[in-house]
Formats: structure tokens, sequence, C-alpha cells
């Protein structure tokens, strides 16, 4: 703040124990599980940042490995390794269609609104507010980077991949219209 920043964007979400070259330790170790310790972690943070009038961007899942994200919803739901591509057996193209599973995934995108509700719906420990009700908390996005997938996959994710983006939007503002929603810093390229 004192640089004059007054705009952070924070990862509100990590997932899955044990993936090479992943956020440690994460929110959610297990499916359903969340890391209360980590989660009061944030209520501080938010908590602070709201002494120094900043703002925040919470994001809320990731299409890429490094903080489980995606990959992890599908791959805990069907129990299914990670194909990640920083072990040299997999490529980036073969994770990047695995990872775009997620979309068409009615549990996984369950199991992601649960968090969501859950993490929406929290209150402070710090500051006594609901997330939903929390003016440091400018813009809830969808996720770190999500995309279609790549290539001809990509193409022939797109529809699902926009109609994911406008259901999970609708869920957000379902349980809190007062702030913003946006798709992720990538958007919608393919």
């Amino acid at each position: 703040q004192s640089l004059g920043i007054d705009n952070l964007r924070v990862l509100g979400a990590s997932e899955g124990l044990g993936q090479h070259n992943t956020v440690w330790p994460p929110l959610q170790p297990e499916l359903g599980v969340y890391d209360e310790r980590l989660l009061e972690g944030l209520d501080f943070l938010l908590a602070e940042m709201a002494k120094r009038d900043m703002l925040a961007v919470v994001y809320l899942n990731n299409y890429w490995v490094w903080s489980g994200g995606m990959s992890q919803y599908v791959s805990w739901l069907e129990d299914e390794p990670v194909p990640n591509p920083f072990l040299e057996e997999y490529s980036w193209l073969e994770f990047m269609e695995f990872s775009a599973r997620f979309y068409t995934h009615p549990e996984a995108n369950a199991a992601y609104r649960r968090y969501i509700d859950m993490l929406v719906n929290r209150e402070n420990v710090f500051t006594g507010l609901r997330y939903r009700d929390d003016p440091t908390i400018m813009a809830w996005q969808l996720g770190n980077e999500p995309r279609p997938g790549r290539g001809e996959s990509g193409m022939r994710n797109f529809g699902v991949f926009t109609q994911w983006v406008g259901d999970t939007a609708d869920f957000i503002r379902s349980l809190d219209p007062k702030h913003l929603i946006s798709t992720g810093n990538e958007g919608l390229k393919g």
C-alpha cells in the first residue's frame, strides 16, 4: 500500500496433496476437507488489507497444476493421477485436456461449488464479516487462466466452457449479488 498498490489478486483456493510443483500446504488437502488454519490466514490477510484501504480479487480455482485446481477435482473423482506436465512422462497437451474435463464433470463442479459456497459464506474470524459482505473483496474470479483447452480439443470444448462460465458466475451471484465476478485473467482465450 505504501508503494501505491491498492488491489491484490489473491489465491482463494488450492487443492490436493502430493503433486509435484504445487502450493503447499493446500487449503483443501482432501476433497471436502478444508484447512481452517489457512482459511484463518486468508481472514487475516483480508482484515489487514481493509485496514489499508486495499481491495482483493479472490480467485476460486486454477486451470494449471500448481495449485491443484480443476485437474485435482477430476483426479479425486475419477481416481486417476493428474498427468503433471512437470514430470517427463506427460505433455502439456495431455495435462490441458485432462484439466478441461472439469467443465463437463458434474461431480467435480458440485465439489467446486461446495467450496465456493463455504468461502463466500465464511465469517472472517478477525472482522466478523461474511466474505459476501466484505467490502475489501472487490471481485470473485472463477479461476486462474481458465480456458477450454488447446488446439482442436479446445475448439470442441468452447461451447461447454462458455456454458460453465455463465453457470458458475450465476451460482456465485446467487450467493453474493454484491461483488463483481470475473472469468479469470485469460478469459476466453483458447
